[in-house]
């Protein structure tokens, strides 16, 4: 063998040339045969882990923002404005009812009923945790536009119930609870309670 540095031959193998210090050549190993040169090879296991990997990454910051906007829906402000359009929505139901109460003696045996004869808005059937008010919320609006997106659930007072008596009693209540677990309730004397789930349920078996 011969050493590149100084040309004096020298045995084979990794000794050192002994006139200059030269580490041949040949003490270096080949490269295995058949891998390609001046490139990496990687097993086929990393080929697929490393495109998994970067789209996880690159889906990450979309995740977490779509997460955040819907935390914020159900427990920022835009939950406590909807909250509020629950209440409000419900207690135009509930005027509509007592009124119609008032004209014909008796409570409206549904909501269709109380909806047409008292012309109410689209919204006052509507909870906007659950379903969007329609665009035009006039009053007046077909029934047909908002029956397959009532919301609340009714249940007519006993007929000797006055609207305006002392006694009162739920009448209407939303089909589904809120994002925080509660559901607004509306009294035959047309004021509003939020109820939590043990609340809702204690208050029905009375």
């Amino acid at each position: 063998m011969i050493c590149p540095k100084c040309g004096s031959e020298i045995p084979a193998g990794p000794s050192a040339c002994p006139g200059c210090a030269a580490i041949p050549v040949a003490a270096f190993p080949p490269p295995p045969a058949g891998a390609p040169r001046g490139r990496t090879v990687l097993p086929w296991q990393m080929k697929i882990v490393i495109p998994v990997a970067f789209f996880v990454f690159a889906a990450l910051p979309v995740g977490l923002v779509a997460l955040r906007m819907r935390l914020a829906r159900r427990t920022g402000p835009s939950a406590m404005i909807s909250g509020a359009l629950c209440t409000f929505h419900l207690s135009k139901l509930g005027e509509g009812c007592r009124e119609y109460r008032r004209k014909h003696g008796a409570w409206p045996a549904d909501l269709k009923t109380v909806y047409e004869a008292e012309s109410l808005a689209p919204s006052a059937v509507i909870c906007p945790f659950t379903e969007d008010s329609p665009s035009d919320d006039a009053r007046g609006r077909p029934w047909k536009i908002v029956e397959d997106r009532v919301s609340y659930f009714y249940r007519p007072p006993p007929p000797d119930m006055a609207p305006d008596g002392p006694d009162e009693i739920p009448m209407a209540w939303d089909l589904e609870e809120h994002p925080r677990g509660t559901r607004q309730v509306l009294f035959s004397s047309g004021r509003v309670e939020e109820m939590n789930a043990k609340q809702f349920e204690s208050h029905f078996r009375k």
